[in-house]
């Protein structure tokens, strides 16, 4: 019997390196799709964006997913409910249904903005209702909300998305080391989730398994390893493990010394049995 790459990453996941992803033009923005169900997963979509300056992905909305975008290099502005928010590397930017939103980065800027992007579940506009496909807006050219003027303004507001950062979030450290829960269920969100995991040198979160979640992790600053399945694979920045829900992975610094291994993990559904542990359920 012949394995298709489909089933086998259904069935085992996958480690994904984003250089070898070709890229794609999406809304005049430069994108790599890095996974899909079209592709193997179950519900989760993540594409990594490139902006260079003056490129926009136009303002929109999903009728039936939630959405979670990281800045990963740069700096930038996002558009969240009714407004645009200057964001810099590590803040997080979630949007529920039926929220506007929208990431560009500037003409007066003079590098690249990258994003990471998820959303769940990934609907495709070539199987869809028509009430479920996304709505693009026309949005008017107006100055964004300063860094240093954004905390006055309420960025958190139920049922309109909000900003926040990575180093935030309800505190995790049953499994040794600092975790925290951006995107979850005490904060609101429904159907993705997204986790920060440091990982001082020498450290390893145990490998695991989710019983009811699919886990996507993004190596978001320095290098280590992932487990997937049996065996530990080397990770390097911006690379993404997929773990189907039910199969064994993990994350470690596996360096005697040197500057923490950061990843960011986004699940669908949210894991409840992390939640559960911690006490908050």
């Amino acid at each position: 019997m012949v394995i298709s790459d489909f089933d086998r990453v259904r069935l085992n996941g996958v480690m994904i390196d984003p250089d070898m992803v070709k890229v794609t033009e999406n809304y005049g923005c430069r994108v790599k799709i890095l996974i899909t169900p079209d592709t193997g997963s179950a519900l989760t979509a993540c594409q990594v964006m490139y902006l260079s300056p003056g490129d926009m992905y136009p303002v929109h909305l999903h009728p039936v997913s939630e959405d979670v975008i990281i800045v990963f290099k740069g700096r930038g502005e996002v558009f969240v409910g009714d407004r645009w928010y200057e964001v810099e590397e590590g803040d997080v930017i979630y949007s529920p249904e039926y929220v506007k939103h929208g990431v560009r980065n500037p003409s007066s800027n003079e590098n690249l903005f990258i994003c990471y992007n998820w959303q769940v579940p990934y609907i495709s506009d070539f199987n869809c209702l028509p009430g479920a496909k996304d709505q693009f807006f026309d949005v008017k050219v107006s100055p964004a909300i300063s860094l240093a003027w954004r905390g006055k303004f309420d960025a958190r507001i139920p049922d309109t998305g909000f900003i926040s950062h990575i180093n935030c979030g309800a505190l995790f450290v049953e499994y040794g080391a600092p975790m925290r829960f951006i995107v979850w269920p005490g904060m609101g969100a429904r159907k993705v989730s997204l986790h920060r995991a440091e990982h001082p040198p020498g450290f390893e979160f145990k490998v695991h398994v989710h019983p009811d979640a699919e886990d996507t992790i993004l190596a978001f600053r320095g290098n280590g390893q992932g487990y997937l399945g049996d065996r530990w694979i080397d990770m390097k920045e911006g690379y993404v493990l997929y773990a189907p829900k039910g199969v064994k992975h993990g994350t470690r610094n596996q360096f005697s010394t040197g500057t923490p291994f950061i990843c960011t993990g986004a699940a669908a559904p949210p894991q409840s049995d992390l939640y559960r542990l911690a006490g908050y359920l």
